[in-house]
C-alpha cells in the first residue's frame, strides 16, 4: 500500500479549479494556518487555502473522513470600493461553483463529495483598501479496510 496523499491531492485539485476561474490569482503559500499575517503580499488578487479538521466517521462497514477546507480570496480596492466588493464576491461564487462541480472531482479517485458551506465577506483589518471572501467547504473521502 502506498502513502496516503489526500491533502496534497486536495490542494492540487483546489488550486487547479481556482486558477481555472481566474489565472491571475496568486496562491499565498507562506501561511498554512490562515492567520492573516501582516507580511502577506500586497498583490492585487491572491488566495490562501487552509485545511482544517479531519473528522473520521464510521457507520456499519462504511468509513469516511470529512475534511474542512477554508479558502480566502483577497482583493485590493481602487477608487470604486463597491465595484471591487461585487467583483470579489462574484469571483467567490464562480470559484465555489467550479470546486463543487462533480464533473471535475468525479474524474478523480481521491474524494467522493465536496460541499460548499458558506461564503463570508470579511473586512481585512490590516489594510483599509483590502477585503476578502472566505469560502468554507467540507470534503468527504470514502475508504475501506480490507
Amino acid at each position: 500500500t502506498g502513502m496516503i496523499t489526500q491533502i496534497t491531492d486536495l490542494r492540487t485539485y483546489f488550486n487547479t479549479q481556482i486558477l481555472a476561474v481566474d489565472p491571475d490569482l496568486s496562491p499565498w503559500t507562506e501561511d498554512v494556518f490562515g492567520n492573516n499575517d501582516e507580511s502577506k503580499p500586497q498583490a492585487e488578487k491572491y488566495y490562501n487555502l487552509v485545511f482544517g479538521d479531519n473528522t473520521p466517521n464510521r457507520e456499519d462497514n462504511n468509513y469516511w473522513d470529512e475534511i474542512n477546507v477554508s479558502l480566502d480570496l483577497y482583493g485590493l480596492s481602487g477608487v470604486d470600493y463597491i465595484k471591487t466588493f461585487d467583483n470579489l464576491y462574484d469571483l467567490a461564487i464562480n470559484v465555489k461553483n467550479e470546486i463543487i462541480d462533480p464533473v471535475h472531482y468525479g474524474q478523480l479517485d481521491v474524494f467522493n463529495d465536496i460541499l460548499a458551506n458558506q461564503i463570508t465577506p470579511i473586512e481585512d483589518q490590516t489594510n483599509d483598501n483590502a477585503m476578502k471572501m472566505r469560502l468554507n467547504f467540507t470534503v468527504r473521502i470514502n475508504y475501506k479496510f480490507c
